[in-house]
């Protein structure tokens, strides 16, 4: 055999990897030098050898250059102690089997240490050695899509495209020859081996990092700060809020099992950090929001800022910020995105929130409402015209238990029309698809949805009564009776139903089921309604248990909503005081803020 050279040909490296990310890892140890065994299965066993195609074909013959090859039965003993004697010699071991094989095989870590005390043993997995997803197999473009690799590529408006490379491959190999290097560097002090867990979805979310990280910035609302004002003052007084209805907002857009604060980039700077993948967001979704592309909103305009909030140019950095980050706007206003982002359609498109509540409650919520009501796995409560604090109608409310933890309260909201199937005294059962033989089911005109998140935040969905969505709730159905400072009367999806909803669900008690009792109705009809339309203790209890779901998560987000008045005096629903704050007029001094010009810059003219 021709002597290697190199600086790595004292190891001996045996590769049991197939397929391209591991056989693309042990090739940079041949290439540069080692003596690397690659041990084949036989053809009745592995046909494909290895998926590398043929022998003599190029992709084998690129990433198995410089190897040599044996073949052994892996599942025969005889094969097995061949392989064990190699490993006495051996430096490194490199597979990229299921996680369960070696331990099936006997092969692995404690198994190859206990012959050779000073093996490395790299094991290559898509997604780890243990875990939910340990077990499932992972292709290259499966990666790069979990990963985040497929979200930036492609032409805006159109789909992922698949780069021309197989990063997902490409990147774990890499990963793994940097990670043995080191695990050899340290064995030359301590004399032990190590065992190295690869993962490729790990690898490819590292080399993501920075496409996804985005910043919220403060800095113009300092404006706010008196010249007699020291910096913590302005701070307790404001920014606090400010971030308070930006963590509160980000984490209700949110679909991710986590709340995430913000994180301040430096002490003492209100330019915040955040990786958009901590909220289940895309690059695209990012791009939509700067080029007022929100699907259903014609009038959306662009964010009107550009990159720089104090004025085009006049920070050199934000150009290199930009390019590492890959969007034209990297640094967004955090009082823009509160005021806007909670609107209805974009708050629709933030939150992936389909066109029907069927499909909502299938696709997102995994549940059967229908099929729930028919179960009597409900709690109703209905209230008599006026008896709720959003109509002047009669209305019902309904709270179903989403299968994988949370809650699911629906209301049925009626127009002002006096039709007895409006009327739930005499109509309490509904909706059709859940009494088609009954009598006395009511039709409803819309419906408000209120739905935990999988991070315990509260989101919202408005209907017709077909079910569609709407923006708008209807006043004839639904209105604010105390004037929001959102959206005036009206109830608008999204930032709006915070308004009300501070705590969570708001509790209401049943009045139909005495309502129908005194009334008057057939058997099976007062059977249903006294299933479905609970007691007192029993909405009690379920009220408690959401409101407190609901404040953990809240206070999890980092802000003190307990006050009146909140921490340093704003309003205690920050994103409402947010909101506010953005449409109020400015005055000279806060115009000269906007622009990024000292106090007293702007002068008052008549």
């Amino acid at each position: 055999m021709t002597e290697r050279t190199g600086p790595l040909s004292r190891f001996t490296v045996l590769d049991l990897t197939r397929v391209r990310s591991g056989p693309t890892a042990v090739r940079q140890f041949a290439d540069w030098g080692a003596d690397v065994i690659k041990i084949e299965a036989p053809e009745k066993i592995d046909p494909s050898k290895g998926m590398g195609g043929s022998r003599d074909g190029p992709d084998f013959q690129n990433i198995h250059r410089n190897k040599r090859g044996i073949t052994l039965n892996m599942k025969d003993p005889d094969g097995l102690a061949v392989f064990k004697r190699l490993v006495e010699k051996a430096d490194v071991v490199v597979e990229n089997f299921r996680p369960d094989v070696k331990n099936r095989l006997g092969i692995d870590y404690q198994s190859l240490k206990a012959i050779n005390p000073g093996i490395v043993l790299a094991s290559i997995s898509g997604f780890g050695q243990d875990g939910p997803y340990a077990y499932r197999p992972a292709l290259d473009v499966i990666v790069q899509g979990m990963g985040g690799m497929l979200s930036i590529t492609g032409e805006p408006g159109g789909g992922p495209v698949r780069p021309g490379a197989s990063m997902g491959d490409i990147t774990a190999a890499l990963f793994t020859t940097v990670a043995i290097q080191s695990a050899l560097l340290e064995r030359e002090k301590s004399g032990e081996g190590q065992f190295i867990d690869i993962s490729m979805l790990d690898c490819q979310v590292a080399i993501m990092e920075n496409a996804f990280t985005r910043y919220f910035t403060f800095r113009h609302l300092q404006n706010g700060q008196l010249p007699c004002q020291s910096m913590q003052e302005f701070e307790e007084q404001h920014l606090a809020g400010y971030v308070a209805g930006l963590n509160k907002l980000v984490n209700s857009l949110s679909w991710e099992p986590k709340v995430r604060q913000v994180e301040p980039i430096a002490e003492g700077m209100a330019i915040y950090a955040i990786d958009i993948r901590d909220y289940g967001w895309t690059t695209r979704q990012w791009e939509a929001l700067i080029g007022g592309r929100i699907p259903g909103l014609k009038e959306a305009q662009p964010y009107p800022y550009g990159m720089d909030p104090f004025g085009a140019g006049r920070d050199e950095n934000l150009n290199q910020v930009a390019q590492i980050t890959g969007t034209s706007v990297p640094v967004m206003r955090g009082d823009w995105f509160v005021a806007v982002v909670g609107e209805p359609f974009y708050y629709k498109f933030m939150l992936n929130l389909p066109d029907t509540a069927q499909e909502f409650e299938h696709t997102l919520l995994r549940l059967d409402r229908p099929g729930a009501i028919m179960r009597r796995d409900v709690l109703r409560a209905g209230f008599l015209e006026g008896g709720s604090g959003v109509s002047q109608n009669n209305r019902l409310i309904e709270r179903i238990e989403q299968p994988n933890g949370g809650y699911y309260w629906v209301s049925y909201d009626f127009d002002r029309a006096v039709s007895a199937d409006r009327r739930l005294k005499e109509r309490p059962l509904g909706p059709h698809d859940a009494f088609p033989a009954s009598q006395k089911v009511f039709d409803s005109d819309g419906g408000e949805m209120i739905f935990s998140l999988p991070n315990g935040m509260q989101g919202y969905y408005l209907t017709d009564g077909p079910g569609n969505f709407i923006p708008d709730g209807p006043t004839s159905v639904v209105f604010f009776k105390g004037e929001s400072p959102v959206s005036g009367a009206t109830i608008s999806n999204g930032s709006a139903c915070m308004t009300c909803h501070v705590n969570g669900p708001i509790e209401g008690y049943d009045q139909i089921r005495n309502a129908v009792e005194n009334h008057g109705t057939d058997r099976v009809t007062m059977e249903a309604v006294r299933e479905l339309y609970a007691d007192d203790d029993t909405l009690r209890a379920a009220y408690a248990e959401d409101t407190n779901r609901y404040l953990d998560a809240l206070a999890a987000s980092g802000g003190d909503y307990s006050l009146p008045d909140g921490p340093g005096r704003y309003h205690h629903e920050p994103v409402t005081n947010t909101i506010a704050r953005y449409f109020d007029e400015l005055d000279k001094d806060l115009l000269a803020a906007e622009f990024g010009l000292p106090t007293g810059a702007v002068e008052e003219t008549r």
